[in-house]
């Protein structure tokens, strides 16, 4: 990429801005509105503000992995010497359901499966409603009601029976861990999503730069 990047430069020397001279009426600042921009610097200007937060998000991965990390560490120190590390060591091999997956598509996109599953688990509100017109709803369509609660019953049978339960990852090591250990897991997935971040714009990147390419030869 960067030696895609050093041609780009060598561009910059044809880029210009094409504007309206002024009138006589004497000199003046020439608004956005009275400026037009040529295709090839229209895209290297994307390209420059693609390249920049580019590196935003690289600096800020960074960041997460070493706060995983350090994080990582301060649970196991405050574990104790002699308990079991967090680490690879102790991982639970067994197979499991993924609780993140990646649709692609033109773009790749981070699924959350197992945060999915929760919004699916919780029950909706229920507004307060009057004892009296409950009670009168009820005798009118009890009929009705048990029958499309059966189905419903059935349906949602059938999808759980079907759709495997995921489990937290972070549960494998007890229901109850260091505040660390939580804190270093959010790291880590955040550092996962602005991975999917970076892709995209590497390849949004590598696109404008054969468009420029393709318009300056």
């Amino acid at each position: 990429m960067s030696n895609s990047i050093d041609k780009i430069t060598s561009i910059f020397e044809d880029i210009s801005i094409k504007y309206e001279e002024p009138s006589d009426e004497g000199f003046k600042l020439i608004s956005k509105s009275e400026t037009s921009l040529s295709p090839i610097d229209d895209k290297t200007i994307r390209l420059l503000g693609l390249i920049d937060s580019y590196e935003r998000l690289t600096n800020e991965n960074r960041l997460n992995y070493i706060n995983g990390f350090l994080n990582l560490s301060r649970a196991n120190y405050n574990n104790g010497s002699l308990s079991k590390k967090y680490g690879a060591d102790s991982f639970d091999f067994r197979p499991y359901g993924a609780c993140k997956k990646i649709k692609v598509s033109d773009k790749f996109e981070l699924v959350d499966l197992l945060k999915e599953q929760k919004t699916r688990n919780e029950k909706p509100k229920v507004d307060n409603i009057n004892e009296e017109d409950a009670a009168q709803s009820t005798l009118k369509n009890r009929k009705t009601n048990e029958i499309e609660t059966e189905k419903e019953s059935d349906d949602i049978n059938e999808i759980e029976s079907q759709e495997p339960k995921l489990k937290d990852p972070i549960t494998q090591f007890g229901g109850l861990v260091p505040y660390q250990l939580r804190q270093s897991q959010n790291f880590f997935g955040n550092s996962l999503a602005i991975s999917i971040k970076i892709i995209n714009l590497q390849r949004a990147i590598k696109e404008l730069i054969e468009d420029i390419e393709e318009i300056s030869k």
